[in-house]
């Protein structure tokens, strides 16, 4: 009704901000004959200072970079989502939004993929074929405060094993695997500093080395997950994860489980970056070959 409103006083284009309502966080553009929605998840979060401003000023940007009016606001609705999403907690109130994050991002996106590669190139330079189960590895690595799958770094058709060694086709990109992602964002909903996860082979004997490598280890039992996350597609790992450590004090070394109908048992392991999660894969690698020479 305001948008009809404001409309009928001459406006072309009108857009209603709707942050302050209940549920989500939904914006509305009125062109005089549709209306389209902008809506996202609300981010839990006082410090939200100048968020009209920043959304009008990031239009305005937006028209004069030569969109139209639809993507200029949704653009501006996306910028401004992430400087809501990583306002600065600073002065005695409520803190502004970061003008700066979705700048910063993308610096952070360059970083997380070169962290990965580095680690990975690790695990080449070692005979860690040992560790890689039957569907092959993935390794993770998620930006501070990552939301959803697109904001997790992975190995595009995993990390395979060749002989004794570990090959990739592809360097690490976002959005590559939904399941290491998930495993991911279920541990950062617990602590938002560890964001990087392997999935390694799993045996009796690898889950008694994590124990003498004075790891400290969690698990899951598939039996106990309910039917509904079972009929979900790729709910599974989200429900293992979090059943594991709801259950656990802080965040552990490892998350195991031993699999279920048509599911591989697989061990998980967890950190705060590709470098801590490449050290621990490699001394079970290393402590695997030493057991059996």
């Amino acid at each position: 009704k305001a948008a009809v409103l404001i409309h009928k006083l001459g406006a072309k284009n009108v857009v209603v901000k709707g942050g302050h309502l209940e549920g989500d966080a939904m914006d509305l553009l009125f062109d005089g004959k549709s209306f389209h929605e902008f809506a996202v998840k609300r981010i839990d979060t006082r410090h939200t200072h100048g968020t009209g401003c920043t959304f009008a000023s990031a239009i305005a940007t937006g028209l004069a970079q030569g969109d139209g009016v639809l993507e200029a606001v949704k653009r501006a609705k996306d910028y401004v989502t992430e400087a809501i999403r990583f306002g600065l907690p600073i002065g005695g109130g409520q803190g502004p939004t970061n003008h700066f994050a979705p700048v910063f991002r993308e610096g952070e996106r360059y970083r997380c993929v070169e962290d990965l590669k580095t680690a990975i190139s690790r695990l080449k330079a070692e005979r860690t074929g040992n560790i890689v189960p039957e569907i092959q590895s993935n390794f993770g690595y998620a930006l501070a405060g990552a939301a959803s799958a697109a904001e997790v770094a992975a190995v595009p058709g995993r990390i395979i094993r060749v002989g004794e060694n570990v090959e990739t086709l592809h360097d690490p990109t976002f959005g590559a695997s939904s399941h290491v992602a998930k495993v991911i964002l279920a541990v950062m909903r617990f602590d938002g500093g560890n964001r990087s996860a392997m999935n390694i082979r799993f045996s009796e004997e690898i889950v008694d080395l994590l124990k003498a490598l004075k790891f400290d280890v969690a698990s899951f039992d598939r039996a106990d997950e309910p039917r509904d996350v079972k009929l979900r597609e790729g709910s599974s790992l989200e429900w293992g994860t979090t059943n594991a450590l709801s259950r656990h004090k802080g965040i552990p070394d490892a998350v195991f489980d031993r699999g279920g109908d048509g599911k591989e048992p697989i061990v998980r392991i967890l950190g705060r970056n590709p470098a801590e999660v490449a050290d621990k894969v490699l001394r079970v690698s290393k402590a695997l070959h030493k057991s059996r020479s």
